[in-house]
């Protein structure tokens, strides 16, 4: 026999960027210095890219420098 009420069961699913950033909090809260994101290591790969072009730039004009001394 069935009431006249019925009750649904109604789940709540949060979006896929809320989780995403509840995530990092939770992360950032547990391991404090350890934690890695998105900023830092775009931050890296600036820094590393631009060490990078100097140290090439450097070879090639210690290159020219070493031609130039041979002639």
């Amino acid at each position: 026999m069935r009431s006249g009420i019925e009750c649904k069961r109604v789940t709540a699913v949060p979006e896929k960027e809320q989780v995403a950033s509840f995530a990092k909090a939770i992360t950032r809260d547990e391991f404090g210095r350890f934690y890695w994101d998105d900023r830092r290591e775009s931050e890296l790969r600036r820094s590393l890219a631009s060490a990078m072009a100097r140290v090439k730039e450097e070879r090639r004009a210690r290159a020219k420098l070493l031609a130039k001394a041979r002639k």
